[in-house]
């Protein structure tokens, strides 16, 4: 399970007593994200230390973004912790805690991949101990972060993010969709037909994609999938049974 520190608003749930609940009550491992939005140090640390006395041992630092608040003003009054300043943070709580980062090796300019990939090995000599990727289409891309890692030797486990769009999210994709996911426009304009099907074939073809990508992504050597947009156990369900034709 992923669990992020933030959801509807800031300040709507208490993340560590939600992973905590969710851990107990599901039997399997959280892996809690820690974002930099609207966040100090202090915060940081004092999750960290709340997480760790209630079990909880995996976590994934992330930068955040500011997008989302409603003034420029606010943004830049509000506090910001870098996901490297996280990394840091969470090594002087002990080596049993196991920290991740985030990398989207979905760029497409030489100077936004040598960016992106110069931050990974920044997280990386901080700690961070596992990736999860940004969520994308492109396999060939997929590929080359696999690629880059193996040329640095480089041996952690990359987890690759798979999204399920709802019909809804597919309707509205002209006006954009999450930040700092890559939709390619042949792609986004094949799922906007998609929508104009029925909610069954719509679904269909989702489940049909994300199976194709998760067999993909276990051929070019990731480690794990995290799936995004599964809204009930039976189109879990379904995803598996595409996957196993």
């Amino acid at each position: 399970w992923m669990l992020t520190d933030r959801f509807l608003s800031e300040n709507c749930h208490d993340p560590v007593l939600l992973a905590a609940a969710l851990s107990e009550s599901s039997a399997k491992p959280v892996i809690m994200g820690l974002s930099g939005r609207n966040s100090t140090q202090d915060r940081i640390k004092g999750m960290l230390a709340d997480a760790k006395a209630k079990g909880l041992r995996n976590f994934l630092a992330v930068t955040g973004n500011l997008t989302d608040l409603q003034h420029e003003q606010e943004n830049l009054r509000s506090p910001f912790t870098d996901s490297v300043e996280i990394l840091q943070a969470a090594r002087a709580f002990g080596k049993e805690l196991r920290i991740g980062a985030v990398v989207n090796p979905f760029k497409y300019t030489p100077q936004d991949q040598c960016l992106q990939y110069a931050k990974m090995l920044r997280k990386i000599h901080t700690g961070a101990q596992f990736l999860i990727t940004q969520a994308g289409w492109d396999m060939k891309k997929a590929q080359e972060l696999q690629w880059f890692l193996q040329k640095m030797n480089l041996t952690l486990l990359v987890i690759a993010r798979v999204c399920l769009l709802s019909q809804e999210e597919a309707q509205k994709l002209a006006d954009g969709f999450q930040t700092g996911v890559i939709l390619p426009v042949p792609l986004a304009t094949r799922f906007q037909l998609d929508a104009g099907k029925t909610p069954e074939e719509f679904q269909q073809m989702q489940l049909l994609r994300a199976a194709w990508q998760i067999i993909g992504y276990k051929k070019l050597g990731y480690g794990a999938v995290q799936i995004s947009g599964v809204r009930n156990g039976k189109v879990l369900e379904a995803l598996f049974d595409q996957i196993e034709l």
